[in-house]
């Protein structure tokens, strides 16, 4: 579990780092994205977990991630309306 967190938190560095590299050729604005959005379900072990997926189903091919860990109380709106928001980054 320690490892998943530092893990974590390196990736959210990482994203911060980041933050100001848009690429300036982009045709969509982020408002206008058409994302894509569900609850998957997944296991770690034999614990059953919820997790949330948004992405813009126009990019073809690989795209970036994030992964973002919500609060203690679980996955809630803000969460998903921050995992949508990250999303529209690209």
């Amino acid at each position: 579990m320690k490892k998943i967190l530092i893990i974590l938190l390196s990736i959210l560095a990482i994203a911060a780092c980041n933050k100001g590299r848009q690429d300036k050729g982009k045709s969509k604005s982020l408002e206008s994205r058409n994302l894509v959005t569900q609850s998957i379900d997944y296991k770690e072990g034999n614990t059953a977990l919820e997790g949330y997926l948004a992405y813009d189903p126009s990019i073809k091919g690989k795209r970036p991630a994030i992964l973002l860990a919500h609060a203690w109380k679980g996955l809630d709106d803000y969460a998903k309306r921050r995992t949508r928001q990250l999303a529209k980054l690209g």
